[in-house]
């Protein structure tokens, strides 16, 4: 079982559906209007305690491997790079980049980075030929992102 919180970073918070429990600092909490029990209704996080925000990154990092490995055993995060994106489960809740590739179309821009950067894991393609999604494509999926954003931060 995983519980939904949400994990302030400053003033933006990525957010998803079961996505990221970490404790974080009381001040830089409510510093930027954060609630400081991380999002969970009448509780606090007694879970993760880092000194530092590049211990708290260690934690998300290692919840957003298991949510994106949670993901692809429901059989829609399909991620043509290693590791696999981050984007596409934050902005939509799955990643479809592996089977848009198959099919000749678009990936997200993290993965196009992927592919140019030498991690694709597609036998047979030419990263050179690996082509991001249409612009309205990732204009509909930033816009989504922004929303869960606003959502969790209530807009700040």
């Amino acid at each position: 079982m995983r519980i939904t919180v949400s994990r302030w970073f400053g003033a933006v918070s990525v957010v998803s559906v079961a996505l990221l429990a970490t404790g974080c600092a009381q001040q830089s909490a409510t510093d930027y209007g954060a609630p400081t029990n991380g999002g969970v209704e009448g509780g606090s996080l007694a879970a993760i305690t880092a000194e530092t925000p590049q211990e708290e990154l260690v934690h998300i990092r290692a919840e957003l491997a298991q949510v994106k490995g949670d993901l692809a055993e429901e059989g829609v995060y399909g991620c043509c790079i290693r590791p696999g994106c981050d984007f596409c489960p934050l902005a939509v809740e799955k990643c479809p980049c592996a089977g848009n590739l198959v099919k000749g179309e678009g990936v997200c821009g993290q993965c196009k980075a992927g592919w140019i950067g030498g991690h694709g894991q597609l036998e047979g393609v030419n990263a050179d030929d690996v082509q991001i999604a249409p612009a309205e494509m990732m204009k509909m999926m930033y816009d989504m992102l922004q929303q869960k954003v606003d959502e969790a931060t209530g807009g700040i």
